[in-house]
């Protein structure tokens, strides 16, 4: 069954990811919130979240990634051709308790 963000028990039981991958996922700025509470749900201290997306509300994907912060490290990927586009990667890591 698909998992909504925000099922805090549909989370709990899919379990925990040590990968998680995502792409495209920041156009909505309502589903910021459920998507980052998915997201702690989902990941245990050694886990690695890769975000892909095209950038085209800077702000709009700023705001998740501020947001993120309060549980996550996040580090943007050097990519070599995104001089030709605005796809952009960033790595999450669940903070230490």
């Amino acid at each position: 069954a698909p998992l909504a963000w925000g099922d805090a028990a549909g989370a709990a039981a899919v379990g925990k990811a040590d990968l998680i991958l995502g792409s495209d996922l920041l156009y909505r700025e309502e589903f910021h919130e459920p998507l980052y509470r998915t997201l702690l749900d989902l990941s245990h201290p050694d886990s690695l979240i890769a975000m892909a997306y095209e950038r085209r509300r800077g702000t709009l994907e700023d705001s998740f990634f501020d947001r993120a912060q309060a549980g996550f490290r996040v580090e943007a990927v050097a990519l070599p051709f995104q001089e030709d586009n605005d796809v952009q990667v960033r790595l999450l890591r669940p903070l230490p308790s």
